[in-house]
């Protein structure tokens, strides 16, 4: 940049000015480009990489086995009987939600995904069991037992997990292509694979 006769009187001349401006705004752009990219990392799934469906099932048989155990601690006569006017009560939601944040974090070791994923089982319960706010929460809670409502619990959170939560963050490494993939059949193929091989 050539001289300019302002700039005998300025302190800096123009194009310096114009430069720190320029750093001062990258500066201000780069430190909220940092802070969008800290985010997104919030919302990241973990990648968990199993070596094979029988690891994947016994690392999940412990997680449920913990979490059955606690759906039968806190499924007494008195949460049973609390059930009638209020569906999944405080003491319910509060423990089995805790367990399984609990068993997906020693699976993930992500605190906000477990946090987050745990609140989604038990809510699917929740949805399920609203007491008196469903219409027809009387009649479920009349025609079935204690154990048998324990039962629907226990396999709504499983499914959930199994089919939605684990889908999230379960990877199996192909034996054919060695793609990772969320599925893989009996001889370790990931579907792509093994319908090509038909």
């Amino acid at each position: 940049m050539e001289p300019r006769v302002i700039d005998f009187y300025n302190e800096l001349p123009s194009g310096v000015i114009v430069i720190d401006k320029m750093n001062e705004e990258f500066s201000e752009l780069q430190s909220i480009n940092e802070d969008l990219i800290n985010t997104l990392k919030l919302y990241e799934n973990p990648q968990i990489l199993f070596r094979s469906r029988e690891e994947y099932d016994e690392i999940h048989e412990k997680m449920f086995s913990a979490i059955k155990k606690t759906i039968d601690e806190y499924f007494d006569d008195f949460e049973y009987t609390f059930m009638k006017d209020y569906g999944i009560t405080p003491k319910q939601r509060v423990h089995i939600s805790i367990t399984i944040q609990d068993e997906l974090m020693k699976i993930t070791n992500d605190k906000h995904f477990s946090y987050i994923e745990s609140y989604e089982a038990i809510n699917s319960v929740g949805i399920l069991t609203r007491g008196r706010n469903l219409p027809h929460w009387n009649k479920i809670y009349d025609a079935l037992s204690k154990d048998e409502l324990k039962d629907i619990f226990y396999d709504q959170i499983k499914h959930h997990i199994k089919e939605y939560t684990s889908l999230r963050y379960k990877r199996f490494r192909c034996s054919e292509c060695k793609k990772l993939d969320y599925y893989i059949n009996e001889e370790h193929k990931c579907f792509a694979c093994y319908t090509e091989s038909d």
